[in-house]
């Protein structure tokens, strides 16, 4: 899952206005809540939350209490000391203020030199506007730090779970690839005749080879795929096409 905007939250902001921020927030909720049910429990120490927040004051009081619910802080005070530090994993958090140009061209930014890490946008005085900004740059959620601790958590929760799902599905396609590139030509011929539906009879005929040397072949690319049945095959294909 890539971190789109989702139509029923933005389509709830059109008939929202200033003054009904917390009932906007309520769409957002329901859109993550199945999300946080299927939490399951992890070291929060590990999860590396990335702060970029240009308040000295308020980025320490942030910080310390990421710290207290026990995750790890990376603390920042701008954006381009995020990218020059590059980091690999963890959640991104960032003041919706944060930003010298707007919010999508900076988060484009981020996963442009950092890839699909979540984004969590927050505010201390949060608006219908702002959030409705925040999911159509993609960020995860947008949340307001004024709200309880809680709430922080659930979102963070629901971030890393959804950048784990994400993984597992890169690291699945990065493995269906790997598998396909053990093919030769032939055999790669082969498998997208076998996706065709085509018969070993069929495919000798489309490939001028008797149909010995195709069951061969079929073998052979059946074995460098791991795959017990044609089915599985055609999945590894289809993986691979992510």
């Amino acid at each position: 899952m890539v971190y789109e905007p989702h139509g029923a939250v933005i389509a709830e902001s059109q008939n929202s206005s200033s003054d009904n921020f917390p009932a906007f927030l309520d769409a957002v909720e329901n859109y993550r809540e199945p999300l946080r049910h299927n939490f399951s429990a992890y070291s929060r120490a590990s999860m590396k939350v990335h702060l970029v927040e240009s308040n000295l004051s308020q980025r320490a009081q942030i910080s310390h209490k990421l710290i207290a619910l026990g995750f790890h802080a990376e603390i920042y005070s701008n954006i381009q000391e995020l990218l020059d530090f590059a980091p690999s994993s963890g959640i991104i958090l960032f003041n919706e203020s944060v930003r010298p140009q707007g919010l999508a061209e900076v988060s484009e930014k981020i996963r442009q030199t950092l890839g699909e890490m979540p984004i969590l946008v927050y505010s201390f005085k949060p608006s219908v506007a702002g959030a409705v900004e925040a999911l159509k740059a993609r960020a995860f959620d947008y949340l307001d730090l004024g709200d309880c601790d809680a709430k922080l958590v659930a979102a963070i929760d629901a971030a890393r779970i959804s950048a784990d799902k994400n993984s597992e599905r890169r690291n699945a396609i990065q493995h269906s690839i790997g598998l396909l590139q053990r093919l030769s030509q032939r055999e790669h011929q082969v498998l997208s005749h076998l996706i065709e539906g085509l018969s070993n009879k069929e495919i000798a005929r489309r490939l001028d080879l008797s149909p010995r040397t195709v069951e061969i072949h079929r073998m052979h690319m059946m074995a460098k795929l791991n795959a017990k049945t044609a089915a599985e095959a055609i999945g590894i294909w289809y993986a691979a096409k992510g």
